[in-house]
């Protein structure tokens, strides 16, 4: 676990002790980290979730759990991508909600898209995470912009909850009918009778990406330059 931003140090690990009944805690590199043991790759630390929040907040910190790891020789890794997505860890309350922590396979999928922004900028000389993205989602994108809607948060959400309507309804506040009229808003925008598993595929992944470079790199397009 990774914890950035303590100012009373002394006292924030105290009680990152307390909570986590370990003394496995060290100061490193401008943050504090915490050591937990497990038996296996798919560990997960059991503790009071809203008393770890409340700490946090406390402290105006940010923490990440990372993936479990068995190997002395896995744990540099470990750090880095911890250390990497720690930063921007309050831009993702669309993954995340209002916590002021996360688990590491929580982020995973957005850690891959700022490697991938990384390598946009190597090879293709810019960071548009738009180049990423299914041509799909382009459409979506076109009509928000054209209509004032909000299809791709929208879509979002639908995804994050695994295609289910009742629970995308609970979670944006609208009637499932209200869920499936827009689906089938989306199917007219494609062109599509139904969206089919491979356009869904398309669908999921690109909403993860736009995702990411509105809240994150906080990009904007020009319709008739970038998503035409």
């Amino acid at each position: 676990m990774l914890v950035n931003g303590a100012f009373y140090v002394k006292q924030f690990i105290s009680e990152l002790r307390d909570l986590f009944k370990t003394r496995n805690i060290t100061v490193y590199d401008g943050r504090i980290v915490v050591w937990l043991s497990g038996p296996d790759h798919t560990f997960q630390p059991q503790f009071n979730e809203a008393q770890f929040d409340r700490i946090l907040k406390r402290y105006s910190s940010w923490a990440i759990i990372s993936n479990a790891g068995r190997f002395i020789k896995g744990l540099r890794t470990l750090y880095i991508q911890c250390k990497d997505m720690l930063p921007i860890l309050p831009s993702l309350g669309f993954v995340i909600g209002d916590k002021s922590w996360a688990y590491f396979n929580e982020i995973s999928f957005y850690h891959m898209i700022r490697l991938c922004k990384d390598s946009i900028q190597k090879f293709y000389g810019h960071t548009r995470l738009v180049y990423l993205a299914g041509p799909s989602i382009m459409s979506i994108i076109r009509y928000d912009k054209n209509h004032g809607t909000n299809l791709l948060e929208f879509l979002y959400s639908y995804f994050k909850h695994g295609r289910n309507a009742a629970a995308t309804a609970a979670e944006l506040h609208m009637h499932r009918n209200t869920v499936v009229y827009r689906i089938k808003k989306i199917e007219d925008i494609l062109h599509l009778s139904e969206l089919d598993e491979q356009t869904l595929h398309e669908l999921d992944i690109s909403c993860h990406i736009m995702m990411y470079a509105k809240y994150v790199e906080h990009e904007e397009y020009r319709i008739s330059q970038d998503i035409n």
